[in-house]
């Protein structure tokens, strides 16, 4: 394995950014509750919160290995209310979302099963950074 270069951040933000323009998003999100360990190495954190007016999204993006992602979004549903913030956002319906940059749709389906959202974002950079390993 070479130099991590961030691919699943520079996803992301690229991807917020066309998508969500005039939300309001927080990356690398902590969720839940400090007393078991909030402040931990080991605490679970969301790749990002997206509020738009009407809803809340928790996103995770994923370059590789994209089928963890559904366990994530599932398990940090279930922490965002246990979360100490969470009291400024509990007035609007929570959403996930599955951002891919390898087309799976398979994993698409499975992640609709359980209501998360999934959309593909495949810029050419992807492919360059890769190496080959897609």
């Amino acid at each position: 394995m070479g130099k991590y270069t961030y691919r699943e951040s520079r996803l992301l933000a690229e991807y917020v950014a066309q998508t969500w323009p005039n939300a309001r998003v927080q990356f690398r999100v902590r969720m839940g509750p400090k007393s078991e360990g909030y402040y931990a190495p080991s605490a679970k954190w969301a790749d990002a919160l997206v509020e738009t007016p009407d809803t809340i999204y928790i996103v995770e993006a994923k370059v590789t290995k994209a089928s963890v992602a559904l366990g994530q979004l599932l398990y940090y549903k279930k922490l965002l209310p246990m979360s100490p913030w969470y009291g400024q956002l509990a007035n609007k319906p929570i959403k996930l979302f599955l951002l891919l940059a390898v087309d799976d749709p398979t994993l698409r389906n499975l992640a609709a099963q359980d209501g998360i959202e999934t959309d593909v974002y495949h810029p050419t950079w992807i492919d360059e950074s890769m190496g080959g390993e897609l």
